[in-house]
């Protein structure tokens, strides 16, 4: 590593410190920020995200039954479902930019949650699916939350998620024959009213080979070896980077240019 390269983790890794210490939270939380501007990357295998926090447990697929709140989500799955599909009817799935060409076909989706924000319209529009996700913890600042369609014979190609910090479930709702996930070097399928949970720093690509279009909940969760110190650590180191990424996807939606206004000096 370049000096220049330990001297800016150093200095996040300082800074990270001083706002978790001004919260009240251990300051030891923002070593595994440094840490992971240290690895800068991990490039290797079926696990490639672009920040890789060190010190996790890596394995593609997780037990389900090993969180407490995925029966209470299964036992909501009827009405996150009928939620869905009046969504669907009302024609309020759109596509959303930063993903744009990641899949052969067609991939809409609609938003909860984006890195702690919540989409206040969309969480109104569906009070049973907002209450589901209030019984999961960190569903509102893991990552993304959002109902995912996607159409018939439509591959999302192979991709990894931006870290290693957080899970990946998702909540069949509506699952035809021919659809499958694969996630690092095994594929499963699932029928509607089930959920997976699996790590999507992992290599991951879905097919819907149907006729019929596929929907699933997609909530992002913290991973479970994280303190709460290190979570509150990584979210600050995130929120540059987070906040930088979607100025510029609002920028191309609104006008076709990747320079967000007030992006650059």
């Amino acid at each position: 590593m370049s000096r220049e390269h330990e001297d800016h983790a150093a200095f996040v890794s300082l800074l990270v410190a001083r706002m978790l210490d001004a919260q009240g939270l251990d300051p030891e939380g923002a070593e595994i920020v440094a840490d992971s501007l240290r690895a800068n990357g991990r490039p290797d295998g079926w696990q490639r995200p672009s920040r890789f926090y060190p010190g996790l447990t890596a394995q593609p697929w997780y037990d389900p039954d090993e969180f407490e709140w995925t029966a209470g989500l299964r036992g909501a799955f009827p009405r996150i479902r009928d939620e869905a599909l009046a969504l669907r009817r009302d024609e309020r799935f759109a596509i959303d930019p930063l993903s744009v060409n990641l899949a052969e076909g067609n991939w809409n989706e609609i938003r909860f949650y984006t890195e702690g924000r919540p989409s206040t319209g969309n969480l109104a529009s569906c009070p049973e699916t907002a209450a589901a996700l209030a019984e999961i913890p960190g569903a509102a600042t893991a990552g993304l939350v959002f109902l995912s369609a996607t159409g018939p014979h439509t591959h999302l190609r192979p991709h990894c998620g931006p870290h290693n910090a957080r899970l990946r479930c998702q909540l069949g709702l509506v699952m035809p024959k021919g659809s499958r996930l694969r996630v690092g070097p095994e594929t499963r399928s699932w029928d509607a009213g089930e959920l997976v949970v699996f790590d999507d720093s992992f290599e991951h690509e879905l097919w819907n080979d149907s006729a019929e279009t596929r929907i699933v909940l997609i909530v992002d969760i913290w991973h479970p070896d994280l303190s709460p110190s290190q979570v509150v650590g990584i979210r600050l180191g995130e929120m540059a980077l987070v906040t930088h990424a979607y100025e510029l996807a609002e920028s191309w939606a609104r006008t076709g240019s990747v320079a967000a206004p007030g992006a650059w000096a």
